[in-house]
């Protein structure tokens, strides 16, 4: 082997393995994502967010948590439905922009008619029609207002697990946005169809976690999806969803266009309204995150009690864990953060109109530095093929 590369060389040939080796490192780097320079571009990725982290300078998003101190005073997770109802009417009472669930309501409440009537059989239609159903109030308090439930979508069927109904979004825009590239489930887990019909909308909650990172790297979240497909219909990630409702409740319209514009064949840009951000062409969002804050988050008890009437005014709800063991991520910052915390920076950084840009950016400099490297491999080949001679 070693006899073919002194041939090759001694024979004038530098222009061939200069050619040779460009190839073998376009096609590294066409796959890179299955070989190291993934991990070298991911550590290249967290590196830059920590030196240059987003500014965070509005605060236009608040987190109502389920945090410790609200299980403590109303009992373990998950709620009473008429205690997430009483907690949905103190939020849209503030007139808020739009309110989203990062939880899923998949269950019918243990008190709800239905469940009563299974548990205790023995009870009258009569006297069950006369029951306050949790489950309704709910849904009551859901109807109306500018309100996002979460769905999760599935790779495999669960039980339990189903497909939504067709959605606002997939009946304005199911044609345009049927054949993108993006992730497809075939099955999903969604809250019940009660309160499916009465929210103004649903936005998938999946992440972008990376599973082939090291130990120090497990459930780092670099990316989450834009859109992606429930069965063959399209949605929005909650927060995207969350700002789609909140224009179209506004404009008291059918809702603002929602566009995936292309870059050379690739997707390139999500487009809501006048909102834009770089996708990625599997329809992930690169994020740029900011440090993390406390200062947006409330607990979920002290919102019940009605001590926070005039903060959800102009401003985006999320409603989700916020507890030390539960529904955690880490940034490429290193910080340790609430799942809901990533719904967060993707509104910020929508509205600001600022994302961790597009991953193909950095492949083609990649080409190009290797590219480089090849010319000048290519040169000193062929001067010490030309001094050989001489």
């Amino acid at each position: 082997m070693k006899q073919f590369w002194i041939r090759l060389v001694s024979h004038g040939r530098g222009r061939v393995l200069a050619g040779v080796l460009l190839a073998l490192m376009g096609v590294v780097l066409v796959y890179q994502d299955h070989t190291p320079l993934q991990r070298l571009r991911q550590i290249q990725f967290d590196q830059y967010q920590r030196f240059m982290p987003r500014d965070r300078q509005a605060e236009p998003v608040v987190v109502v948590g389920i945090d410790n101190r609200s299980i403590e005073q109303l009992g373990r997770w998950p709620w009473s439905r008429s205690v997430m109802a009483e907690l949905v009417n103190k939020m849209t009472e503030g007139e808020p922009l739009a309110v989203g669930f990062d939880v899923i309501f998949s269950e019918p409440d243990h008190y709800s008619r239905g469940a009563l009537s299974r548990q205790l059989p023995q009870l009258s239609a009569q006297t069950l029609k006369g029951l306050s159903d949790p489950d309704q109030r709910l849904a009551d308090a859901l109807f109306g207002e500018p309100t996002v439930l979460a769905a999760i979508g599935l790779s495999n069927a669960l039980a339990g697990a189903r497909l939504p109904a067709p959605s606002a979004l997939a009946r304005q825009h199911g044609k345009m946005l049927a054949d993108l590239p993006v992730t497809r489930y075939p099955s999903a887990l969604l809250s019940l169809p009660l309160f499916e019909a009465r929210a103004a909308g649903m936005g998938v909650i999946n992440a972008g976690v990376d599973p082939t990172g090291g130990a120090a790297d497990k459930g780092v979240v670099r990316s989450v999806p834009a859109l992606a497909r429930l069965g063959e219909q399209p949605m929005l990630s909650l927060p995207l969803e969350m700002v789609r409702v909140a224009i179209q409740w506004k404009s008291n319209q059918l809702g603002p266009d929602v566009q995936v514009l292309r870059s050379n064949g690739e997707l390139a840009r999500i487009e809501i309204g006048e909102y834009g951000l770089p996708i990625q062409d599997n329809g992930e969002i690169l994020l740029h995150f900011g440090r993390a804050k406390a200062s947006y988050y409330v607990s979920a008890v002290d919102v019940i009690e009605g001590k926070h009437a005039g903060l959800f005014s102009n401003r985006f709800v999320l409603v989700g864990i916020n507890t030390a063991f539960e529904d955690r991520i880490v940034s490429p910052l290193g910080e340790n953060l609430p799942g809901v915390d990533a719904h967060v920076q993707v509104i910020e950084s929508l509205l600001e109109g600022v994302g961790g840009g597009n991953a193909r950016g950095a492949a083609r400099v990649a080409r190009l530095v290797m590219g480089g490297l090849c010319g000048v491999g290519h040169r000193r080949v062929d001067a010490r093929t030309h001094h050989d001679r001489a």
